[in-house]
């Protein structure tokens, strides 16, 4: 027979499903749903139903509050949709620093990959191997070949831009930094990186881009703007060959699925 679903597994699957929809609640919901975790829930379950109900109601300190508070003991489940959150509703500074934590903490591929491709996205390639080598040691055969082929031809991407701009790894990471920081200024999300080299050809072009989920051509203006004075402020990329661009995609966005 099957057993009765708990008041307490009834909100986790309320909540998750409504931050899996995106939705948003009001202080009034939100002080509704913490009584009834209150009444129903204790001890790191109720921390984990506070962070979910706070996510709910756009306090993300809160909810990161909470998420920590719940993590004190490890739970992959809590993990997972503490990540979700993040990547669903944080900056992408936020979602670097948490997925390589949760990366080096778990055995998990999927954290594991998603600390590699922050890192791909950043223009990292040292630190996106650390992850690299532990998604491949945790993952099947056959889903680690494309993360394979994405890495070697991510690496080669990077190096030919080096080659082509005269950048040092250094540099590099000062261009990447500054982008994210105009991106995560303006809260958009990230949806892929392009380093373009043309090495040999007689038009060179060295250019390193982030594309964001937007399709406003004025956005894209201002970002852009920021950047260039932001970069224009270090004398050692004064001499170097190099462009710097953040694009739109005007694809739906992709999210990752929390865990229930």
């Amino acid at each position: 027979m099957t057993q009765p679903l708990l008041k307490k597994d009834a909100l986790a699957d309320e909540l998750t499903d409504a931050l899996m929809r995106g939705d948003s609640i009001t202080e009034f919901k939100l002080r509704r749903y913490l009584n009834d975790i209150e009444k129903y829930s204790s001890g790191i379950e109720l921390a984990y139903l506070k962070a979910l109900a706070n996510g709910l109601a756009n306090k993300k300190g809160k909810a990161i509050e909470y998420f920590e508070i719940a993590l004190q003991i490890p739970n992959i489940v809590y993990a997972g949709n503490y990540l979700a959150y993040i990547h669903q509703r944080g900056l992408f500074s936020e979602r670097r620093e948490l997925s390589q934590k949760l990366a080096r903490q778990y055995e998990s591929p999927s954290f594991c990959f998603m600390a590699y491709q922050v890192n791909i996205f950043h223009g990292d390639v040292c630190s996106a191997s650390e992850f690299y080598e532990k998604y491949l040691k945790l993952s099947q055969e056959k889903e680690s070949e494309p993360v394979i082929k994405n890495f070697q031809g991510a690496k080669t991407m990077l190096q030919d831009f080096l080659d082509g701009s005269g950048l040092n790894r250094d540099q590099v990471a000062i261009i990447a930094n500054n982008i994210i920081d105009v991106i995560d200024t303006h809260k958009v999300k990230v949806s892929g990186i392009e380093i373009l080299s043309t090495i040999g050809h007689e038009e060179k072009v060295n250019m390193y881009s982030l594309s964001v989920y937007t399709d406003d051509a004025e956005l894209l203006t201002t970002m852009n703007l920021e950047l260039s004075y932001k970069l224009a402020e270090y004398d050692e990329l004064l001499d170097k060959k190099f462009s710097a661009l953040i694009r739109g995609d005007r694809h739906e966005e992709r999210e990752i699925e929390l865990c229930l």
